[in-house]
């Protein structure tokens, strides 16, 4: 439904939430209902602001490398390619990936700079048919751009999933 609310700005919209807050809601909607739409498309247009300014912040923070690392971290969670960090056999493989999420253009050169043994065709960095995108979101924890962060730290990362959707093993191979 929030999805159908809010649309897509741009491929490089992250958090997909439309860039006009006052565009109509549904029509088929009650106006109770209508009004609580658009509070609510002003508050996620508010929490996908808040999250671009953060990870501005996270990225100008990183060093170098960091930083590239800091934004391949979803991919290489969302994919499973040949050569990519984490490559496990399709069979072997639970999921499919991470729920809206896309890889732009940007993203996927810098992936094919740092790997460039991983087999990045445009066929495969698609999800196959009938693998369920069960990773909800990834949410960055601990020191990561605040005053805490330094050179020395590492990036701590949620894997955001509903637990009950996955077998132990496919727990341990998410893992």
């Amino acid at each position: 439904m929030f999805k159908n609310l809010f649309g897509k700005r741009s491929d490089d919209d992250l958090l997909g939430y439309a860039d006009d807050e006052d565009a109509p809601p549904p029509s088929n909607l009650s106006s109770a209902d209508q009004i609580i739409v658009q509070a609510m498309k002003v508050r996620a247009r508010g929490f996908s602001d808040f999250n671009k300014r953060k990870i501005s912040t996270i990225i100008s923070k990183l060093r170098d490398l960091d930083q590239e690392i800091f934004q391949m971290l979803p991919a290489l969670v969302h994919l499973n390619v040949e050569g990519l960090p984490g490559f496990i056999p399709e069979k072997e493989r639970s999921h499919g990936g991470i729920a809206d999420y896309q890889i732009n253009q940007d993203l996927l050169r810098l992936l094919q700079r740092n790997f460039s043994n991983a087999k990045l065709t445009p066929q495969n960095i698609r999800i196959p048919q009938g693998k369920e995108r069960v990773i909800l979101s990834l949410a960055s924890m601990g020191s990561l751009a605040t005053i805490a962060q330094t050179p020395k730290s590492d990036f701590d990362i949620w894997v955001c999933v509903h637990k009950r959707e996955f077998t132990p093993q496919a727990l341990e191979a998410l893992s």
